[in-house]
């Protein structure tokens, strides 16, 4: 995982840079070369500066959105929009880049050298103290706290080296009132957090975002976007964590209000959000079994993408981060009486130059957590405060050199769950509170937006996933381009491997929308969306997949304890049938039509040589290796694909003597590919993307079948029977998911 070094950071702040043939002055907007100088965008500058703090380095597109545009999401092509301004500036092509390299499903990296004209750091701001002044014990030697344990000192983690970090700082001069409030312990070491499970709680088309777990940890809500003609949509939905309902509608505002900022009440029996329209703003608390709702006050908000509340432990006040009045721009903490509707600043020292955002009370109430967010260059850096819940003075509990995403207490009091934004994505940490350590949390997805339940383990954050996710798209063929297009079961996680069934009413695909790889099954044209058809563990790997010549059945290849199998999995539900198994990989297989024979490829190691198992059980070794897909062409000949070879092959029944089909070749290894009813139809992208039609008997005459246009994810398609339609895997924006994490 990539992060800014400290390195990284002094070239951020440079004011200009050679890059190549080229200067650039990060300030002015401008980029000189020997043909004269352009000026581009803030935004496109902010962008570059980014991509030149870690040249040759990728920096993906969901990191290049939060810290530029901040939390608001815009719409994924404003970073193509920049980008494309970008390589017109330095005279730059896409397709043979010299400066911006487009890193496939991930982002974008610089690939010239950055070498810095001008050094001029900037400076660090203040930490704060009773009166605003940096504290004692800021520095590397800093006094401690005495017998509470809590002073400066350097984490020996890796994790925070990895970071690029320097040490972590608690700082002196709240004794009386750590002592008082009975939130911190003393110098016990605590264990690494680990995740003992994880699965989605959303996968549903559209973006899943601030999610917010009941205290009880029973239910989430959370906000979900979807893109419609008129704009952005935002509703708050309702699910519960331990049922298969699907989520509900708690509200989508009134009259074009955004709804922002869920937090639940101590009971958790109602959900408060903050109903955004322009310049109005109001907190209405929503019951979330009667859907009754109450006018909690008035909000003023500069900016809702930022906008977090928190209800106190005693249910009295609600944390709000908003603008001090209507003249300055600057977001402080404030505290709404819920009785009264009255809003008052949290008296604690002021950060010139910064915004208070993301509170977070502990959970005894005593304490209160926030995100102080200052920008530096071109980057928006986050620290997190600490003062008492009713405000007084506060501390840094810890200073970053990274944006943050999202906060939130471990259910002892003794730790904060952190989301740390680096060049892959913010990745979910701990903060040790009574240590100053900081430490990741192992986790497979990327993690924003974190909320822990009250006296339990259970965490959810939003996922945003790296690569972007991939759904099924049915596409109409036609000449020369489709007759039209259409998306279905999509989802915002990954899905792949799309196969008809034989009455091309239905396909089967493979998908990790439930946390692991599972075969789903769906209807086209069905309003009930895909059902999962198999039910493994998460540490199993589907391989391949088929209909059974009837549709009433999908064969599967899988590895499972480290043994690969083949079964039948019945669409009525009756139990599997296994029907191959051994210690050697599958690469591909497929099922004779007419006797109802295996044909599998093993993988290397070992002997590759294609396996025909006949319905008997008897096998056959066949002259063929090194095969790396299998299908039956329509006069009963097996054309298959060879590992690392850019051609087409074909061998009949009986000799087996293999040949390669004349014409057919790309210039890489030869997968995607289908049997059609006059030949066979493969996917070619020399000269734009298009499927290539091979008539039987005449392999190098190909023409084109289709022109086809959009973001395909991996050349993964399938041929409906009827010759007419092809399902592909379609690369879909960024968007993101509600996870659930059972910590240890």
């Amino acid at each position: 995982m990539n992060h800014y070094s400290r390195q990284s950071v002094d070239h951020v702040q440079t004011p200009a840079v050679r890059m190549g043939d080229w200067v650039v002055h990060f300030a002015a907007n401008r980029v000189i070369g020997a043909e004269g100088e352009t000026r581009v965008t803030p935004k496109a500058m902010q962008v570059l500066q980014l991509l030149a703090a870690q040249p040759f380095e990728p920096v993906a597109r969901e990191a290049l959105l939060d810290q530029v545009w901040g939390e608001c999401y815009p719409s994924d092509e404003v970073i193509t929009h920049v980008i494309n301004e970008l390589r017109r500036a330095f005279g730059d092509d896409a397709r043979q880049p010299r400066f911006i390299q487009t890193v496939p499903r991930v982002g974008y990296r610089l690939i010239v050298a950055v070498t810095p004209l001008a050094h001029t750091p900037q400076p660090a701001a203040p930490l704060v103290g009773e009166a605003g002044e940096p504290p004692p014990g800021t520095g590397l030697g800093g006094t401690g706290l005495g017998g509470t344990g809590l002073g400066t000192g350097t984490s020996a983690d890796s994790s925070v080296r990895r970071h690029g970090r320097g040490p972590y700082a608690l700082v002196a001069g709240l004794a009386l009132v750590v002592l008082a409030s009975g939130a911190w312990y003393g110098t016990q070491s605590r264990a690494a957090p680990t995740v003992a499970a994880l699965r989605p709680v959303t996968a549903d088309k559209g973006r899943e975002q601030f999610p917010a777990l009941s205290p009880d940890g029973r239910r989430v809500a959370y906000i979900a976007v979807q893109r419609q003609e008129q704009g952005l949509s935002a509703r708050l939905m309702l699910r519960e964590i331990d049922s298969e309902r699907s989520a509900t509608l708690l509200t989508s505002g009134e009259r074009g209000e955004y709804v922002r900022a869920p937090t639940w009440s101590p009971d958790s029996r109602e959900v408060a959000v903050m109903l955004v329209n322009g310049a109005n703003c109001r907190i209405v608390a929503i019951h979330a079994e009667i859907r009754a709702r109450r006018e909690l006050g008035a909000c003023r908000v500069e900016d809702g993408g930022r906008a977090r509340m928190t209800w106190s432990p005693d249910g009295a006040h609600i944390a709000v981060p908003q603008t001090i009045d209507d003249t300055q721009t600057h977001t402080r903490i404030h505290l709404l009486d819920v009785r009264s509707g009255a809003m008052s600043v949290l008296a604690v020292p002021v950060v010139p130059g910064s915004d208070a955002i993301d509170p977070h009370f502990s959970p005894d109430g005593a304490l209160l957590a926030w995100r102080e967010q200052r920008r530096v260059g071109s980057r928006l850096i986050d620290d997190i405060m600490i003062a008492p819940g009713t405000g007084g003075a506060s501390r840094v509990a810890y200073r970053s050199e990274l944006p943050l995403r999202g906060i939130d207490w471990r259910d002892d009091g003794r730790a904060l769950l952190v989301s740390v934004l680096g060049a892959q994505g913010p990745r979910l940490h701990e903060l040790d509170l009574t240590r100053g350590d900081l430490r990741e949390i192992d986790l497979p997805q990327t993690a924003a937006f974190p909320s822990h339940a009250r006296n339990d383990s259970t965490l959810v954050f939003a996922t945003f996933e790296a690569p972007r996710s991939a759904n099924i798209v049915v596409q109409e063929l036609g000449w020369p381009m489709p007759a039209s297009k259409q998306e279905h079961f999509g989802s915002t996680r990954r899905s792949a491997g799309p196969r008809w069934s034989p009455d091309g009413a239905r396909l089967a695909f493979v998908s990790d929308r439930d946390g692991g790889w599972q075969i789903w099954i769906g209807e086209l044209g069905a309003a009930d969306p895909a059902r999962v058809l198999t039910r493994w563990q998460a540490s199993v790997r589907p391989v391949a997949h088929h209909w059974r010549d009837d549709g009433a059945a999908i064969l599967v290849a899988y590895l499972q304890d480290g043994e690969m199998r083949i079964a039948e999995y019945a669409l009525n539900g009756a139990a599997p049938r296994l029907l191959y198994r051994s210690a050697q990989e599958v690469k591909a297989f497929t099922r004779h039509a007419d006797d109802g024979a295996l044909y599998v490829a093993p993988a290397a190691p070992g002997d590759t040589r294609v396996q025909r198992i006949a319905a008997d059980g008897t096998r056959e070794t066949l002259p063929i290796a090194d095969v790396a897909g299998l299908a039956f062409d329509r006069d009963g000949a097996l054309l298959f694909a060879r590992v690392g070879d850019a051609g087409l092959w074909r061998a009949s029944p009986g000799d087996w003597q293999a040949q390669r089909l004349p014409g057919i070749a790309r210039c890489d290894e030869f997968t995607a590919w289908a049997v059609h009813a006059e030949g066979v139809v493969y996917w070619a992208s020399a000269d734009g993307e298009a499927l290539m039609l091979a008539p039987r008997g005449q392999w190098d005459r190909a023409r084109a079948f289709s022109g086809l246009a959009g973001p395909y994810a991996n050349r993964d398609f399938a041929l409906a029977p009827d010759g007419q339609r092809v399902a592909l895997v379609a690369d879909s924006e960024p968007e993101a998911d509600i996870m659930l994490a059972r910590l240890n």
